[in-house]
């Protein structure tokens, strides 16, 4: 049930936003009315819970009597949590003393998807939520809302369940709600634990913004006039029972706690690779703490390097009393990553043997039904099926009031009938999971990939594995005969297109004119889950296609914040928008084929054009590979660049070197000879190694060979030279061709040289980095000869931006 039909069942107002804020200030500027805005974290605990009460009636609610307010107006977003204590201890409080107040309910999505919301949060942090525990969270919302003064509102009218759907929608929204809350309120109540991170929308952000209105970004900032000049601060900490009233500020003063907090954002945010560097940078400065370890083996690992996560595991040592089920189970997901990457039967009897460890020690259904289907993979039959059994035993006893807990179980149950040879019960299982969880694509990949290595080894027909859905990955490509200047303001979406949407497919498309725009509106309305690829920045296709309209900034960017992925290129001169759209329809292509293949689905095709009414049809990907057209200069073109330094380079000494040029660096020179003409340019500084090639394939074939070089010599040699680390980045992008009148020779430069070399600074020693448009240009050069797993966003070297990069290593 929406906002619109709650409210109109009780009676209580509903207010626009401007209209609200307007009506506050006129009512503030006579009596003492102070306007009180309270937020606070969405899981506390029962202690917590009564911890924060306390110091809200002891200590908050009289001082802000104390400050010669006669009325108060308390307003909240009504988020489960906090906020609803907020509101429900101050409302019991005011009224046990004739204090007159009035309270409104600021919605940025309606309530159901605020408890959907928090019931996800409390999934991350692995708290079981039944279903009834959910329908009673809404009714205390209702309730709640039926005693407001107003209600405002924070979204559109005209706003459908398919947009609301959408994670990116209801995140901004959330920090829309958190910008007015740090602005407007003349005194702002926040219960907030002092090791809170930072997250977008969260109580931290809101302190954060009250304190330095400055980083509050431009586009939530609200007019002064509705902005409080001297707004005061009670920070209640739900940890303490009698907080002072100058509570210390939400972040840690220790360098280890500021450490562990800036990287666990990160990784809850996904940067698993800006993760692993503050990891690293802690630990190699000298601060020590197993959650330290803890995430940067997980980060190593999420990042592509299991080896290294997995030696950085074992090299702990780790005392009986410290190796809980968290460490035990994360060895048991190295061996099997390594495992399933390698398909190697030893490696798949060690997987086996680490989950065993956790399943006798703990007696889990996960760890049982994890070891029994390596130990099927490493070629044990009769010992994964006897453990099959167990796990399945195990499972009996286990509750599963939770949907999470509800879909691993009928997995497990699944995994447990294919290793049993029960391939209709099996079916059975994934049918009824399927129903669960639908729009959780990780989870339900995952246990698809391990299902269908499974099928394939125990000559199952992986079609069988199709009882667990996942949504169509399509790549939409305009036909070749469309006119590019076509402009369809009132689009209308074609039955296929319709039917897309409704699947929940992961659409991928090319934001190359107004056409594409408007076509991805009417996609973002429907609920679709977009992925866009832009041949420029935001602010230069907006003055490219200002005839479109005058608000073609604004349409732009709601789009962009409406889509689930967003790829840019760069690099491009103002004349050359035709070569940057045909570069971006092939990264689009690309990266279509990279999702895909992550998630072990065949990759749609589906062309459309701009006749009268849009029209669509199949397409093929038989020309996915196919390059596009350079430049309109001889000057210009498309390059692999390739930057790379050796870590612990400033060890060496001079007896050293000699061998290190007959060694190391001849040896790095077979490998460029051996691509013989695809190499464009080869330099070295020393530690340093620059190279242009004249694809992407031939970078990445040098990248990987070099590395494998690197490692084997590590192997086989002691001494200093046995200690260097490559570290590797690689870029695809357009650079001039020219002449080094100072080297005599050809060569290639430009702004993306200068970008290519601020990435190898931030790469984990004996890693390989790529960018977004490498790896995308990879995925069609050569689909089969290279793995790249997501690494994350990462903050480049010299303040060079944001960007997300790959990890990339050679196919088993």
């Amino acid at each position: 049930m929406g906002i619109h039909e709650t409210a109109g069942t009780t009676g209580v107002p509903i207010l626009p936003l401007r209209e609200w804020l307007a009506a506050h200030r006129r009512a503030g500027s006579g009596a003492r009315c102070l306007s009180v805005g309270g937020c606070g974290h969405l899981l506390l605990s029962r202690s917590e819970a009564r911890r924060a009460r306390l110091q809200l009636t002891r200590r908050v609610l009289p001082a802000l009597l104390g400050d010669g307010a006669t009325r108060l107006s308390l307003f909240v977003g009504m988020a489960p949590g906090a906020d609803m204590l907020f509101l429900d201890t101050a409302a019991e409080w005011l009224r046990a003393r004739n204090v007159p107040f009035e309270m409104t309910a600021l919605l940025p999505v309606p309530i159901p998807h605020l408890v959907h919301d928090w019931v996800l949060r409390a999934q991350d942090e692995h708290r079981q939520i039944s279903r009834a525990g959910r329908r009673r969270l809404e009714a205390e919302a209702e309730q709640l809302l039926r005693c407001c003064s107003a209600i405002v509102p924070l979204y559109p009218d005209d706003v459908g369940a398919a947009t609301f759907s959408s994670r990116a929608f209801r995140q901004h929204q959330y920090r829309r709600l958190a910008a007015i809350i740090a602005q407007h309120a003349d005194h702002l109540v926040a219960i907030l634990r002092p090791f809170a991170s930072v997250e977008p929308g969260g109580t931290a952000e809101i302190v954060a913004w009250r304190r330095t209105p400055a980083r509050i970004p431009a586009e939530l900032r609200l007019h002064a006039v509705h902005c409080t000049d001297h707004g005061q601060l009670h920070l209640v900490d739900p940890a303490r029972e009698d907080a002072p009233s100058e509570s210390p500020a939400p972040v840690e003063d220790d360098e280890l706690s500021r450490v562990l907090r800036a990287a666990e954002s990160a990784r809850r945010v996904g940067n698993e690779l800006s993760c692993n560097d503050i990891v690293y940078r802690a630990l190699k400065s000298g601060l020590r703490s197993r959650r330290l370890d803890y995430l940067r083996i997980q980060s190593l690992a999420n990042t592509g390097n299991v080896q290294m996560a997995l030696d950085h595991y074992r090299s702990l040592d780790l005392g009986d009393e410290e190796i809980d089920e968290d460490w035990l189970a994360l060895h048991g997901r190295l061996e099997k990553d390594l495992a399933l990457g390698g398909h190697d039967a030893q490696q798949y009897a060690r997987a086996a043997r680490a989950y065993l460890v956790a399943f006798r020690r703990h007696g889990g259904y996960y760890s049982a039904i994890n070891a029994a289907s390596m130990l099927m993979l490493a070629g044990r039959r009769s010992e994964a099926r006897r453990l099959a059994r167990q796990a399945l035993q195990r499972l009996a006893a286990e509750p599963a009031d939770d949907e999470i807990a509800q879909f691993y179980q009928l997995a497990t149950r699944a995994e447990a009938a294919l290793l049993l040879d029960e391939p209709q019960t099996c079916h059975a299982h994934l049918a009824a999971a399927d129903r669960l969880l639908c729009d959780d694509i990780t989870r339900r990949s995952r246990t698809r990939l391990q299902l269908r290595t499974l099928c394939l080894r125990l000559g199952r027909d992986p079609a069988l594995i199709d009882a667990l859905h996942l949504p169509p990955v399509v790549l939409l490509q305009r036909a070749e005969t469309a006119d590019t200047k076509t402009a369809t303001p009132d689009l209308r979406l074609p039955t296929a297109l319709r039917a897309l949407t409704r699947q929940r497919a992961l659409l991928h498309l090319t934001l190359s004119s107004p056409l594409e725009l408007a076509l991805g509106e009417q996609l973002a309305t429907r609920g679709a889950r977009l992925y866009l690829t832009l041949p420029a920045t935001p602010a230069e296709l907006a003055r490219y296609w200002r005839r479109a309209g005058s608000g073609i900034t604004h349409r732009l960017q709601h789009l962009l914040d409406a889509a689930d992925g967003v790829a840019m290129l760069r690099g491009f001169l103002v004349g050359e928008q035709r070569w940057a759209g045909a570069e971006a329809a092939a990264a689009s292509r690309g990266l279509a084929r990279l999702g895909a293949t992550r998630l072990g689905l065949p990759l749609q095709v589906v062309d459309y054009a701009a006749t009268p009414r849009l029209r669509c049809r199949g397409g093929s990907d038989a020309g996915l590979a196919r390059t596009p057209a350079d430049g309109g200069s001889a000057q210009r073109r498309m390059v692999g660049l390739i930057f790379a330094d050796f870590a612990s380079f400033r060890r060496l000494r001079d007896p050293v070197f000699p061998r290190y040029y007959r060694d190391i660096m001849q040896s790095l020179a077979r490998v460029l000879d051996r691509r013989g003409s695809q190499v464009l340019v080869r330099q070295t500084w020393g530690d340093a190694l620059h190279v242009v090639t004249a694809d992407a394939a031939s970078a990445a074939h040098i990248v990987a060979d070099i590395q494998q070089y690197i490692e084997k010599r590590r192997l086989r040699h002691d001494g200093v030279l046995a200690d260097l680390e490559l570290r590797i980045a690689a870029h695809y992008a357009p650079a001039y061709a020219g002449y080094d009148p100072i080297e005599q020779k050809a060569s290639y430069y430009g702004t993306q040289l200068s970008f290519a070399a601020r990435i190898e600074p931030v790469v984990p020693p004996g890693m390989i980095y790529v960018t977004e448009a490498f790896a995308a240009r990879l995925a069609l050069e050569a689909p089969a000869g290279f793995m790249l797993d997501y690494a994350g966003e990462i903050d480049l070297a010299k303040q060079f931006g944001t960007y997300r990069l790959y990890s990339l290593r050679r196919a088993a």
